[in-house]
């Protein structure tokens, strides 16, 4: 996993109690979430693979157990 650093995360719940990322805060920006690609959970937290609309970069988006939100590059795109 990239490294990850805590972030804002604004979302949306259905009636059913899935969460829905719809924009995240990098430094002083709020990125608006463009495409949500795979969703995983694993033994840290929740995970979301996000394209913000722009720049069009992609970020994985993790909910750790504690409730914590933390975004970093997706691995793929780390040189």
């Amino acid at each position: 996993m990239a490294s990850l650093e805590p972030t804002e995360v604004e979302i949306r719940v259905s009636e059913s109690g899935k969460v829905r990322p719809l924009r995240f805060r990098l430094g002083e920006v709020w990125l608006d979430i463009g495409h949500i690609g795979k969703n995983w959970s694993d033994e840290a937290g929740d995970h979301w693979l996000v394209m913000p609309l722009y720049p069009p970069q992609l970020f994985e988006l993790v909910r750790a157990k504690s409730g914590v939100w933390q975004i970093g590059p997706h691995e793929a795109d780390v040189a």
